[in-house]
């Protein structure tokens, strides 16, 4: 069961979210709540006043996700971004077809790139067209490995 031991330092507070609500009509944001054995539960919370037909409010409709797991994943992310991004070596992560999803600091100063620019390539965008059987010879070892360094 869940209590409502609000962190107005890290989140909204019911007190914040039923202004802003009353004020705008809605009201969506983070809110931090405790369960009762004190773990910190992260809820991504949404509000609405409810109108009667002549347009008074009559009620408040609130919905939240509990967004604990992801929010502790992403702060996990950022880390080990920063950590990779520190590495002097060139490190990325593509998919199954050669198309990058991540690419550290040093990558982007070796090929001259944006990160926006450089994650819209691929493998074949970035390696000399001779190594195009290295690329395909890559592809199968990672294929049968789930990963590879090169």
């Amino acid at each position: 069961m869940e209590v409502y031991g609000e962190d107005p330092d890290r989140g909204a507070t019911q007190r914040r979210i039923i202004e802003a609500t009353r004020e705008h009509g809605e009201w969506r944001g983070e809110m931090v709540n405790f369960a009762a054995d004190g773990r910190e539960v992260i809820l991504d919370s949404r509000t609405r006043l409810v109108r009667d037909a002549a347009g008074k409010p009559v009620a408040l409709c609130g919905i939240s996700t509990e967004i604990t797991e992801r929010k502790r994943n992403e702060r996990t992310l950022r880390a080990m971004a920063h950590v990779l991004d520190s590495a002097p070596s060139s490190i990325t992560v593509h998919d199954a077809e050669g198309k990058f999803l991540y690419a550290n600091e040093r990558t982007l100063q070796m090929h001259g790139y944006r990160r926006e620019e450089f994650l819209a390539l691929g493998l074949r965008d970035v390696d000399a067209p001779a190594s195009a059987a290295l690329i395909a010879e890559r592809m199968k070892l990672i294929a049968e490995r789930g990963e590879a360094s090169f």
